[in-house]
């Protein structure tokens, strides 16, 4: 039994600043900026969808649903006005939604006629074999009773598998289909493995296959015994026909995580090949109407075809690495003069991711436009942009890369679609995450009107010490957010706007549908020193000693007493013997100036104390006399011993035992020598 694997493919997450916010995405278009198409529950899923543009402006988008209101899939297509509301006279409510069966359809590409009416190309799954599938819709949105059956026609080419991937329309109105077919009825078993094939059906106005093309209306080969999948096709504005296929080689079945067995290829060729309306191979292009390219693709990769009036041909795949452009001649030779010996290469995430390119689209002025995403699930949505010349245009956003994000924040993106829109680039996607998924078209601005380029003033220096601050201003009118470091201020709404904190400032400027960036603005505020002070000694001392203060601040110091400056007190060192409140200020090489807290030194006065007595000085063995003083700092009171020879007179502390209540006042019982 065969499976059919989806996959959903979104971009590496990269260049997601200040300048993305501005854009691209035009404000004016639906609402807010998106049209969304279709919402399905978190049990329902969009897997690919397909933007076309009508030449009234109006714009088509088709997709499928699976899981939509209990049935397996639905084809859906959606007609959105010019400015992206919706077209109530298109299906209802805008929207046309076919619900063909119950089997298992996917959408991979489509199409729109001259009359109006829409060709969508899938595939329809059931009992283990897929088939092609068309169907068409009138410019109403319902299905053409005119074309195969009841609106669809169903092509079986093998016993197993037919994938259909691309569909194009020939002046003619006939319908050209590519895609890829199997007969695998025992995948991995290599000794009988059949390789897969690369188709090409062509099919009248009325959905019938048209047996006057290749072999009874249908063209299948093979590329050298490879796994090909023929996954382009495209009509020159002379009615020939190129494809493109995907052959890969050096194949093997392998294990996956969950156990399972499946075909793996590891390199993978381009073949390009053009055949007459007939279905005929052209010989006068190429190697016998085929050219191979050896790009590093993998199995899976996708490739748009795009015939240029000159006769020249753009190819776009999506390469290990980055997206690829080529031009060929005519004759299928590689076009020199375009990019670098005929290829644009444009770089994106990490070694060995594979990008895919979903969709890409020529403008009125010859520019190429490219639409995919990558292997690794990130969020957002990527649009490319080259030369004529296949230079990158470093016009179109940054370095020719628009890489932006559609709804909240953890939502994930992938943009499957791009189309021009008078002159205007329409990119249809989704957008997922665990409520909801949508299917949604945005139109981007015009880089030039992303140039209203606000000026800020700045009203002071941007450099200045902590606790200042600097006014930034806008010049023009509209809305504003102002940014640090690249994040939106919280508040900062107004068109003035006062820095007070280091950081790269900008502001954003919406104005009448125009959107603008400033330039720049650096503010770097410098810290104020914090000097300490440290003491090398205790306080409170007496008079004729002191402390040495210091601090570990460096830069010019002034040191303070009381608020005063202390005439050439200027070293990390300073010497109190005075009493008072003593500060350093220290200034840094900025300019910017701290202060200390104080410390308070006291210094006590040396003061000769009085002796008074109450009594008389001589009195008898058992008698005393009452000596006091009025000293008020600590006392310690002394008995001189007897006069030695020397005429020496040493001073004996009194037992503390004859001291009095009063600490002034002692009693001496004995004579004083």
């Amino acid at each position: 039994m065969k499976s059919i694997c989806t996959l959903i493919l979104c971009f590496w997450q990269g260049i997601y600043g200040v300048a993305q916010v501005c854009g691209p995405i035009d404000p004016t278009f639906g609402d807010g900026g998106q049209a969304i198409g279709v919402t399905l529950g978190p049990q329902a899923w969009i897997n690919r969808s397909r933007i076309l543009a009508q030449p009234d402006g109006k714009i088509i988008q088709v997709g499928d649903l699976h899981g939509y209101n209990g049935y397996n899939s639905a084809f859906i297509a959606v007609r959105y006005n010019a400015n992206g509301t919706p077209d109530g006279t298109f299906g209802t409510n805008g929207k046309a939604i076919s619900l063909l069966s119950l089997n298992d359809n996917s959408m991979a590409d489509a199409v729109l006629q001259n009359d109006g009416k829409i060709v969508i190309a899938g595939l329809t799954y059931s009992q283990g074999e897929s088939d092609f599938m068309l169907i068409r819709l009138n410019s109403s949105g319902n299905l053409d009773p005119g074309f195969g059956i009841n609106g669809q026609v169903i092509t079986s080419l093998s016993s197993d598998f037919d994938y259909l991937h691309s569909v194009g329309l020939q002046p003619d109105g006939k319908i050209i289909v590519a895609g890829t077919s199997s007969d695998r009825t025992n995948l991995c078993q290599i000794q009988d493995y059949p390789f897969a094939k690369s188709v090409v059906v062509r099919y009248k106005t009325d959905g019938i296959v048209d047996s006057s093309f290749g072999d009874n209306g249908k063209i299948i080969f093979n590329t050298d015994n490879f796994d090909d999948r023929g996954n382009a096709v495209s009509i020159q504005p002379d009615g020939k026909i190129l494809t493109s296929t995907v052959s890969s080689y050096d194949c093997s079945c392998e294990v996956d995580y969950y156990g399972g067995l499946y075909w793996f290829c590891r390199n993978s060729l381009l073949v390009i090949q053009r055949y007459k309306s007939n279905g005929s191979p052209d010989t006068t292009f190429g190697k016998n109407g085929k050219v191979i390219d050896t790009l590093m693709l993998n199995q899976y990769s996708r490739s748009r075809i795009l015939p240029q009036p000159n006769g020249k041909i753009v190819v776009a795949s999506g390469v290990q690495n980055g997206f690829m452009v080529e031009r060929y001649n005519n004759d299928g030779s590689r076009d020199n003069s375009f990019g670098v010996a005929g290829k644009f290469f444009t770089r994106f995430g990490q070694d060995g991711d594979y990008l895919t390119l979903n969709d890409a689209v020529i403008q009125p002025d010859g520019k190429i436009v490219l639409a995919g995403g990558s292997n690794y699930s990130v969020e957002e949505m990527l649009i490319v942009r080259c030369n004529v010349d296949g230079t990158p245009d470093n016009q179109f956003y940054t370095n020719g890369i628009a890489l932006f994000h559609v709804g909240p924040q953890n939502s994930y993106n992938a943009s499957t679609s791009v189309v021009m829109q008078g002159g205007k680039i329409i990119v249809g996607g989704q957008m997922s995450n665990f409520q909801s998924n949508n299917m949604l078209i945005v139109r981007l601005l015009d880089p030039f009107l992303l140039s209203l380029g606000p000026i800020v003033t700045r009203g002071g220096a941007v450099v200045f010490c902590e606790g200042k601050n600097v006014t930034l201003s806008a010049n023009v009118l509209g809305t504003f957010q102002w940014y640090r470091n690249g994040s939106a201020i919280d508040g900062a709404t107004g068109n003035v706007y006062t820095a007070a904190s280091s950081g790269i400032y900008s502001l954003l400027v919406n104005n009448a549908g125009v959107c603008g960036i400033s330039d720049t603005v650096v503010v770097t505020v410098i810290d104020n020193p914090e000097p300490d002070i440290y003491e090398n000694g205790a306080v409170t001392f007496c008079d004729g000693e002191n402390v040495i203060l210091s601090t570990s601040n460096t830069g010019s110091l002034q040191w303070f007493n009381n608020g005063t400056p202390i005439n050439g007190a200027t070293a990390v060192n300073y010497t109190a013997n005075t009493g008072g409140s003593y500060s350093v200020t220290a200034i840094n090489p900025g300019g910017c100036s701290g202060s200390s807290s104080p410390v308070v030194v006291t210094v006590k006065s040396n003061a000769v104390p009085v002796i008074n007595w109450t009594g008389d000085l001589n009195f008898c063995e058992g008698g005393n006399v009452v000596l006091s003083t009025t000293t008020p700092d600590n006392r310690q009171w002394y008995k001189m011993a007897a006069p030695s020879v020397a005429r020496q007179v040493q001073l004996l502390p009194l037992p503390a035992a004859v001291l009095t209540p009063n600490p002034t006042v002692v009693r001496l019982p004995i004579p004083l020598w």
